[in-house]
């Protein structure tokens, strides 16, 4: 496939997902772009899987480059994330780069910010609501007034990004909870798995979104639906089974 193409991309993907579509919907392997990650639960299964995805790449005529590959790794990072062990965490090279974060100075460095941050979201509970002073500057026609309010936001999602914040990786076969949260500035959910090590649930994934000016005037009520709606819109992905038993 030629570079520098704008199809190039997105074409490849397909493609990728195409020639493996048996081996996801397997979770025996999850691709992106030239990534491939292949999960195992021990050394004989890993080498198993392994095998398979290489006749694959055999099939289809896929070259690999060895020199880049890592094989029965116990702790390995894919797009800006640690996995080990069943649990996800933000790279320490991404968290860095939050606590580092110079002063914002203009409406850019906000956008800029929130991206960096947002892109982990799904580790900190209520994110669009502690994030909200300053995702309002984003706003039509806002002003860049960056007073204690928007100070203290900024600072507190930097500590919570360097507490090095942790995931249990989804499960299809343990039980699986959703507890929602909603009020006049935001929604707030966390999908949570109960696992055999310790019998207890852990968080999986959290889920916020700040509430629109027409979604203020709700009632709790209505708010309340509307959080299990978006929470469910978000876990959507994982909807191979069954998987939803319990609102809260």
């Amino acid at each position: 496939m030629p570079f520098g193409l704008s199809t190039c991309p997105s074409t490849f993907m397909r493609y990728i997902n195409a020639i493996s579509r048996h081996l996801i919907s397997k979770s025996i392997v999850f691709p992106y772009m030239e990534d491939v990650v292949i999960p195992s639960a021990n050394e004989s299964q890993a080498l198993e899987y392994l095998k398979i995805v290489l006749q694959v790449a055999c099939d289809y005529g896929l070259e690999i480059n060895f020199k880049k590959c890592q094989f029965l790794h116990h702790t390995i990072e894919f797009l800006g994330h640690i996995i080990e062990n069943g649990r996800l965490f933000p790279s320490p090279s991404k968290t860095k780069a939050v606590i580092n974060y110079p002063d914002l100075k203009n409406i850019k460095d906000v956008r800029r910010f929130l991206g960096l941050t947002g892109y982990f979201r799904k580790f900190l509970p209520s994110y669009s609501t502690i994030a909200k002073p300053l995702s309002d500057l984003l706003r039509k026609d806002s002003l860049f007034q960056f007073y204690a309010e928007q100070q203290t936001t900024f600072q507190k999602l930097k500590y919570l990004l360097s507490q090095q914040p942790v995931l249990s990786i989804f499960n299809q076969n343990s039980p699986t909870d959703i507890h929602i949260d909603a009020s006049i500035d935001g929604l707030g959910a966390v999908l949570l798995q109960k696992f055999i090590h310790d019998n207890q649930f852990h968080p999986v994934f959290y889920m916020s979104k700040k509430t629109s000016d027409h979604e203020r005037k709700y009632t709790s009520f209505e708010l309340e639906v509307l959080a299990v709606v978006e929470a469910l819109k978000k876990v959507s992905h994982l909807w191979t089974r069954n998987i939803i038993q319990n609102y809260y």
